[in-house]
């Protein structure tokens, strides 16, 4: 069996087949930056983009983490 990659024309990244890309297509090439962070200027694609910038680089307490992403 031969395996066709699939690249995605919005980005060039390459999948294993069509679902993954189609996943990623919908997820993060065409969907919108609604994310921000409210101590910078990073915006994500993701709820799960945000949280994890908000720990890694705010070092955002659970708390806080939550109380912020409900507000998103």
């Amino acid at each position: 069996m031969i395996a066709h990659k699939v690249i995605c024309q919005g980005c060039k990244k390459t999948f294993k087949n069509h679902n993954s890309w189609r996943a990623h297509y919908r997820q993060d090439c065409t969907a919108s930056k609604k994310y921000v962070c409210v101590y910078c200027s990073f915006v994500s694609k993701r709820k799960f983009g945000l949280k994890k910038h908000l720990l890694k680089k705010h070092h955002v307490d659970e708390n806080s983490l939550k109380k912020l992403l409900e507000q998103t």
